[in-house]
């Protein structure tokens, strides 16, 4: 028997992840009966249910038509969107550009029927603050808090947009991270190493943008900055393992891995999309 790609198939008759995204109160509609007559059970239901509601989209979505604030998407996670570079780092991510990213985008979002034909568009009402990380030591570490400065800020300019579905897409790049919120050095401090996290900075982002801006259809996509070496390990006779060097591959490799976590990214944007009546 040949294994074949499915190309069709039903839309199963159950309530689907991209369904109870796009209806937030779909799994309290459909309590059993018999859980609504025993009060503990109940409750426990109900804190489930809000669980489940949370983890699965972070938000309700206003409908479709009757929305007066952004609608913004989960950040949809394909990759670890972190990584270091300067001083005595090892390894490096392989980034993408700019370019790449947005070429990336744009050819999977007009596979659903999205047209992002306005680029750089700036939101002046959405404002974006710096960000800096402040250590602080604590009884056994350091711990890093994040400080927003709102008196140095400077309005969001989104990558690109599409305004008849009133989508808008923005992509946390290495090159715009520090313009985007991303955290940086405190005032008054530099150092030569660089530390980028690129999934907290989309998701910061798409809070702000949910804040702030006016009825659109929001997508914070992020850099999956995948590395192109992986550390080796040496097993000691006592079964700990201990750094033995770095394993390298083609950094190409490394690259079109990272594209393919975007375009993972994106594609799972365009079935919320779907599921919230966008498209």
């Amino acid at each position: 028997m040949d294994a074949r790609p499915v190309r069709r198939y039903r839309i199963p008759r159950y309530p689907t992840k991209l369904r109870v995204l796009a209806e937030p109160e779909l799994l309290a509609r459909h309590v059993p009966p018999r859980w609504r007559t025993c009060a503990e059970v109940a409750l426990t239901g109900a804190a489930l249910l809000a669980a489940t509601d949370m983890g699965l989209a972070g938000e309700k979505a206003a409908p479709p038509g009757k929305a007066k604030a952004a609608v913004v998407a989960p950040i949809f996670k394909h990759g670890e969107g972190r990584g270091g570079t300067g001083c005595i780092a090892v390894a490096a991510p392989a980034f993408i550009s700019e370019e790449d990213a947005f070429q990336i985008i744009k050819e999977e979002l007009a596979r659903r029927g999205v047209d992002l034909s306005q680029r750089r568009v700036e939101w002046a009402n959405v404002k974006i603050p710096q960000r800096y990380r402040k250590s602080r030591p604590s009884r056994r570490e350091w711990n890093d808090e994040i400080v927003e400065v709102p008196e140095v800020s400077r309005a969001l300019e989104v990558d690109a947009v599409d305004p008849k579905h009133r989508v808008a897409v923005e992509f946390v790049s290495r090159e715009e991270y520090a313009k985007l919120g991303g955290p940086g050095f405190a005032p008054g401090t530099w150092s030569s190493v660089k530390d980028y996290d690129f999934r907290e900075t989309a998701k910061w982002l798409g809070e702000q943008v949910k804040k702030q801006a006016g009825y659109t259809y929001f997508g914070a996509f992020y850099d999956p900055a995948v590395y192109d070496g992986t550390l080796k390990y040496e097993l000691l006779p006592d079964g700990r393992r201990i750094p033995a060097g770095v394993q390298r591959r083609p950094r190409e490799e490394a690259l079109e891995e990272a594209k393919k976590l975007l375009r993972q990214q994106v594609k799972d944007f365009a079935d919320w999309l779907k599921a919230q009546g966008a498209m």
